[in-house]
């Protein structure tokens, strides 16, 4: 069975192999990964304070099968706070399993001590599985994600 727990430092090079990995099946796989970016924004969710950011992860045999980093913002019209998911994927062999489940429970266990609301969505194009976890806990659709993919800008007419 895997465990829920906040990621330390000593799990930086398998959460960066299970970055790459959601990186690869995205709509974004065509960028380039800048490593040193990647592992500072690491550094940020595992070091911040508990009010501010969190990395959480799940563990299975001593392996990370999935992950979920979040923040807390301001509204931009409203002192009421908000966290977002910022990152979510589970290991491709783990899917279906649960583990997307326990992490947004734990997720929602810290984000409640702290923001009014919860937002979560998938930009990367690999968000049904995170559809069906929001709509089993009763999250409501708030909007749409568009991405564009071409290297030319599109003109409206």
């Amino acid at each position: 069975m895997f465990s829920i727990r906040k990621a330390t430092i000593q799990d930086k090079n398998q959460i960066v192999a299970l970055m790459a990995e959601m990186h690869s099946e995205s709509h974004y796989s065509r960028l380039k990964i800048n490593t040193d970016k990647m592992l500072s924004s690491l550094n940020y969710w595992i070091q911040a304070k508990d009010n501010e950011a969190i990395l959480l992860i799940a563990e299975l045999d001593g392996n990370v099968v999935g992950l979920i980093a979040a923040s807390i913002n301001e509204h931009w019209g409203s002192d009421s706070k908000f966290s977002h998911q910022d990152l979510y994927t589970v290991a491709r062999d783990h899917r279906n399993k649960g583990v997307g489940g326990e992490l947004f429970n734990a997720f929602f266990s810290w984000a409640k001590n702290h923001v009014d609301h919860i937002h979560a969505s998938a930009f990367s194009g690999t968000g049904a599985g995170l559809d069906k976890i929001c709509e089993k806990i009763g999250m409501v659709r708030a909007g749409s994600a568009y991405v564009w993919t071409n290297t030319d800008l599109p003109i409206l007419e």
